[in-house]
């Protein structure tokens, strides 16, 4: 016999909504992390040339435009979320 949730706030899922959950939830942690290392890399390169070059300027532009695309990723992660929550791919699937 299935127990009852006696959680209100929590919503009850089911496996695959929770293997969704986890695999979005790894996508944008591995996203994270890659732009981190990359950002690491870019400035490593910088760090080797003069900072008055045209090429260390656009380094950091790069560097900047890199770790701007971190903030959409937990945006779009937490779309991706209530997406999984609502049952949309479910409900589709059915179709």
């Amino acid at each position: 016999m299935k127990r009852a949730n006696t959680d209100p706030h929590r919503d009850p899922l089911t496996a695959s909504q929770a293997a969704r959950r986890r695999s979005a939830l790894w996508g944008a942690m591995s996203a994270t992390l890659f732009r981190i290392l990359l950002a690491v890399a870019l400035l490593w390169l910088r760090s080797g040339i003069r900072t008055d070059t045209f090429f260390s300027r656009l380094l950091f532009l790069i560097l900047l435009l890199d770790l701007g695309t971190i903030i959409p990723i937990w945006i779009c992660l937490k779309s991706r979320l209530n997406e999984i929550k609502g049952g949309e791919e479910d409900a589709a699937a059915q179709y």
